[in-house]
């Protein structure tokens, strides 16, 4: 019954346009219970372990069944940003009030030093060789990407925590999503397909994405059977060219993955350009449209494809 009515309320959302219901949100978060700051792992810097926290978002009423998870990766370039961004609270709120578990995280970042398990060092030099992966490692550029495989690692570690804690939360283990924005985008992108190149060792398969404003290197490879992809950008974003949302759109299209691709016309970068409320596309608010993602892809993934071409042209590309 609650996938039924968790259904019904994300199709109330996205005929809508979310424009009255969401209205409501601030004042409605008696209807979301938020288990906060959990330490879900001691992760590795250089200046020795570092706890990073975590919080839960669920119906006020709880999930029984086990609810569906997303779990959610904030924006700032590897160097800002928090597990309370605005844009992940008001995803987490929203999702919870429809039936959805949202883990929201801190991630390591830049100036935290993070450093790398032997495994992922390894896995980075098999993609893209010994030499190469010291050099990117000691450079300016290299702090970038390092940040990002450490956030990876990161996001993996929740992954575990999902595992370890969803008795005691009531928690679905086998459904769980990734959603990431900027930073957070190219984090869970890269984990979902790219985990195997990079030697990251996942407690669950990774059920869909949502990439907001992200991109995927190409040295990492799309699959058949890896997970659906829903992919939001500006077509105006100067940091990460919309050019590299087209290219990925067209990379998991040729993998035969469900593809549900928003471009935004006019918009840039950053969530205060593209909010997750105040922009409609085809009539109905972007955060409708990711909640819609959510609800088919971690109900009944077989049908995704089928309800994306049949049912709605206007979300999928």
């Amino acid at each position: 019954m609650r996938f039924a009515r968790r259904g019904l309320m994300v199709l109330c959302m996205f005929v809508l346009g979310g424009a009255s219901l969401w209205g409501g949100l601030a004042q409605a978060s008696g209807s979301v219970s938020l288990v906060g700051g959990m330490v879900y792992t001691q992760a590795n810097t250089a200046d020795g372990a570092m706890p990073l926290r975590l919080d839960l978002y669920t119906p006020r009423l709880g999930c029984d069944p086990d609810c569906p998870v997303i779990l959610a990766l904030h924006g700032g370039g590897f160097r800002v940003g928090t597990r309370k961004s605005p844009g992940v609270v008001m995803l987490a709120e929203a999702a919870a009030q429809a039936g959805f578990a949202v883990v929201a995280i801190d991630y390591r970042h830049i100036d935290d030093n993070p450093r790398l398990s032997e495994r992922v060092k390894d896995g980075l030099a098999d993609e893209i060789g010994v030499v190469r992966s010291k050099i990117l490692q000691r450079s300016a550029r290299g702090d970038q990407a390092v940040a990002a495989l450490a956030a990876a690692e990161d996001t993996a570690a929740a992954m575990g925590w999902i595992m370890a804690q969803a008795d005691r939360y009531g928690l679905n283990a086998d459904k769980v999503a990734l959603f990431g924005s900027s930073a957070g985008a190219v984090t869970a992108l890269a984990l979902a397909y790219g985990a195997d190149e990079l030697r990251f060792d996942l407690p669950m398969a990774i059920a869909g994405v949502v990439g907001f404003q992200g991109r995927l290197p190409d040295l990492l490879d799309i699959a058949p059977g890896d997970a659906p992809l829903m992919i939001v950008h500006g077509t105006e974003d100067a940091r990460i060219p919309f050019d590299d949302a087209a290219r990925l759109r067209a990379r998991a299209k040729s993998a035969q993955l469900p593809v549900w691709f928003v471009p935004v016309g006019g918009k840039g970068h950053g969530i205060t350009e593209i909010n997750l409320i105040g922009t409609q596309v085809g009539g109905a608010t972007l955060l409708s449209k990711m909640l819609m993602f959510f609800d088919q892809t971690l109900q009944d993934p077989a049908s995704l494809m089928s309800q994306c071409v049949s049912n709605r042209a206007d979300l999928c590309g």
